[in-house]
């Protein structure tokens, strides 16, 4: 399930606060589990920009958001 718009995000976010935490936490990872068809919509939504390079102990990260991880 892709949220990218605030009019889904609206649909969607009352249903994981009605879950109890376990269960909405439970969802949250099947939906952003890695599968197939999570790499094919990001190789089509990803970003690619030399401007987000970002190097932590040699190793070249292509986002920032990596640092996070």
């Amino acid at each position: 399930m892709l949220i990218h718009s605030p009019r889904t995000y609206k649909l969607v976010r009352p249903l994981f606060f009605a879950l109890p935490p376990e269960a909405a936490q439970r969802a949250a990872h099947l939906a952003l589990k890695p599968t197939p068809l999570w790499r094919a919509v990001g190789s089509m939504i990803g970003v690619v920009d030399e401007a987000l390079n970002t190097t932590l102990c040699g190793i070249t990260l292509r986002n920032p958001i990596g640092l996070a991880a």
